[in-house]
């Protein structure tokens, strides 16, 4: 699906895509991410501390590797481990 990605400096700093029928009945949003040094790691800690995985750690092409996860109290998080270009 489309993205549109901001940067400043060349460093990217945002991103929106158009939401679809995949997001049934979910309200449009705003959805800010924390960066990681190692998204698969910090999803394997999270459940092991007792989180839920919204969406299992997944490759987002020419950005880096992405996950959401719920606490046990329900606030939910995103998660990001950028891939940086090569200078």
């Amino acid at each position: 699906m489309p993205y549109g990605e901001w940067t400043n400096g060349g460093i990217p700093i945002g991103g929106m895509l158009q939401m679809n029928e995949q997001f049934g009945d979910a309200p449009p949003c705003w959805m800010p991410y924390v960066h990681v040094a190692d998204c698969d790691a910090t999803v394997a800690k999270a459940k092991e501390l007792g989180g839920e995985s919204m969406c299992e750690p997944t490759d987002i092409a020419d950005v880096g590797r992405f996950a959401l996860f719920q606490d046990p109290q329900g606030a939910t998080l995103a998660i990001v481990t950028l891939t940086m270009p090569e200078e």
